[in-house]
């Protein structure tokens, strides 16, 4: 497996554990008889402004923290709040297809297509930003 393909599928696990741990969050706050489609689609929505504080405020998110990802932008700088929204929302809607079930494989195989290829996610390359390994960026500052 190439270097490339290694980091795609870094990538997708770290979101997987982002949103797994985010539902199990929602699953301890929320009692389940409370649980509509209402909820659901507020909370679908909800995840996207906290992945957002995460890399804004940790330059990661719990997923990206657990398999040694950071976020970056030019220069190696912090990402602002607003990039890391724009670029969550980008990553949820285009790289996830807002969660809808026909669209989510077809989003998940176009982006790792696009990362074993050596090009950035369609939300990375609209922002400038990148996913690197956290040890590439340790002493640049």
């Amino acid at each position: 497996m190439s270097d490339q393909s290694i980091m795609a599928v870094r990538r997708l696990f770290a979101r997987a554990i982002d949103q797994l741990s985010f539902i199990a969050l929602v699953d301890v706050l929320v009692p389940f008889d409370a649980f509509s489609p209402l909820i659901a689609l507020a909370l679908m929505f909800a995840f996207v402004p906290i992945e957002a504080m995460q890399v804004w405020i940790f330059g990661t998110s719990l997923g990206k923290l657990v398999l040694g990802l950071k976020v970056i932008t030019p220069g190696a700088r912090e990402t602002t709040f607003t990039t890391a929204l724009y670029r969550s929302a980008l990553a949820w809607v285009v790289g996830q297809g807002v969660g809808i079930g026909l669209i989510l494989p077809v989003t998940y195989v176009l982006s790792y297509s696009r990362l074993t290829e050596g090009k950035p996610t369609f939300w990375d390359e609209q922002l400038g930003t990148d996913v690197v390994d956290r040890a590439r960026t340790i002493g640049q500052a």
